[in-house]
């Protein structure tokens, strides 16, 4: 009788083990497949205007800022020396925060090398050219700040992962609300 009682409780605590590791891993593929739809968003967007394709627009116009650059300044001014360290943390970020973080340096780098340049006694050519970047640099910026994609993230961190059972289940899961941009 005794080991009939144990070989019940051994295969309850058995069954009860699978239903919970069943349930986190459930929770945890249920919780990043709700959280997929918004990353997605952030490298494709709509429309061809997702952030990830507008910082590698910005990236790619800050390197031919660049170019006009280091005709006109020596390779030791701060000024090229803060683009291409921009220029730099851009390419190695790979978070969302990273790359908002990187965004915002080459936003100031690329203004300050603007603004360097104005001062220089560049071609007619060369001084349109830095106009166009300069708009162009900006009308990515602006894109950006229309994306949906900041929206998405809020609606996913509040009404998916904020609502009970998901507010719970996260922490067991280790899944993490998603960065805004």
């Amino acid at each position: 009788m005794k080991a009939l009682l144990k070989n019940r409780t051994v295969s309850v605590c058995i069954t009860v083990m699978i239903v919970i590791l069943a349930t986190l891993f459930g929770s945890h593929r249920s919780l990043t497949a709700a959280a997929y739809p918004v990353e997605r968003y952030f490298i494709e967007g709509e429309d061809e205007y997702s952030i990830q394709q507008q910082l590698d627009v910005r990236e790619e116009l800050a390197r031919n800022l660049m170019v006009v650059a280091e005709q006109y300044l020596y390779v030791d001014d701060a000024a090229l020396i803060d683009l291409e360290n921009a220029l730099t943390a851009m390419e190695d970020a790979d978070t969302v925060k990273e790359k908002s973080a990187a965004n915002q340096l080459l936003t100031t780098a690329t203004e300050r090398m603007d603004y360097v340049l104005a001062e220089c006694q560049l071609s007619s050519a060369d001084n349109r050219y830095r106009l166009g970047l300069r708009s162009d640099l900006a009308a990515c910026n602006q894109n950006i700040r229309q994306s949906e994609y900041n929206t998405m993230v809020t609606t996913y961190n509040t009404d998916v992962l904020g609502k009970f059972p998901a507010n719970i289940l996260k922490k067991m899961t280790f899944v993490s609300e998603l960065e805004t941009f």
